[in-house]
């Protein structure tokens, strides 16, 4: 996990990210607990997964982060949105544009 901003990083194996974009919109993480204090410290509202193989990404607003069973759940809104121009630079993002 990386924060930078407001976006919170994560990688995902090939078949994990095809499911993150396409199918579900939620990746559940066991974080660290220097991870753990450093999510809580910060004010997320993007979520960005990327593919750890081919390095496309998909960029998506969260809804909701929910700590479960010594995991957390990130949750985010189902479908593209532009990417806010202050992240642009940050990874690459595919946004079918």
């Amino acid at each position: 996990m990386e924060i930078k901003a407001t976006v919170v990083f994560f990688n995902s194996t090939p078949e994990n990210f095809e499911k993150e974009r396409q199918q579900k919109n939620c990746t559940v993480r066991k974080l660290s607990k220097d991870d753990e204090k450093l999510l809580k410290k910060s004010r997320i509202k993007w979520v960005s997964i990327r593919n750890e193989e081919t390095g496309e990404s998909l960029l998506r607003p969260i809804a909701d982060i929910t700590p479960w069973d010594g995991r957390y759940i990130f949750t985010w809104v189902p479908y593209d949105m532009p990417q806010p121009a202050e992240f642009r630079g940050l990874e690459r993002v595919d946004n079918n544009e």
